[in-house]
């Protein structure tokens, strides 16, 4: 079991889409699952190509902090519910 999931089944961080999804179908959880991937190919994608998704007259400071910090800090969030998913649905195959 990945740590993420562990940490979630426990009650800490992501325990509400722990709760949520536990007693999801099947087919819900690998959609959630296939939804947070395009999330984190288009944030990878606004870390490449700011530009794209940004108003041109954005302060540097704040574009900087978008590139380096918030974008991949979410796609970290992103894959750590990934792994929720990917532990609940593990879990059901182990019985």
């Amino acid at each position: 079991m990945s740590n993420a999931y562990e940490i979630a089944k426990t009650g800490g961080r992501h325990y509400g889409t722990y709760e949520r999804f536990k007693d999801a179908r099947e087919k819900e959880i690998e959609k959630s699952i296939r939804a947070l991937e395009q999330r984190i190919i288009e944030h990878e994608d606004k870390i490449k190509n700011p530009e794209k998704y940004v108003e041109p007259d954005i302060k540097s400071i704040h574009l900087n902090d978008l590139v380096s910090r918030y974008w991949p800090k979410e796609i970290a969030d992103f894959r750590a519910k990934i792994a929720v998913f990917q532990g609940i649905l593990k879990e059901r195959q182990n019985g």
